[in-house]
């Protein structure tokens, strides 16, 4: 699913979200494994000054 947010599968041909979006947002659990995945990665990347 994040690679299909990334590829722009969530955005209508004026470059918005689209509703199916927003849908997803609704339902925690669909939303949890990337938004996790998400803090995974920056957590990774984070270099400290």
């Amino acid at each position: 699913m994040l690679m299909d947010i990334r590829n722009g599968r969530y955005l209508d041909c004026n470059e918005q979200l689209t509703a199916e979006f927003y849908e997803m947002l609704s339902e925690p659990e669909k939303i949890a494994e990337p938004v996790g995945s998400i803090n995974l990665e920056t957590v990774k990347n984070y270099k400290k000054d």
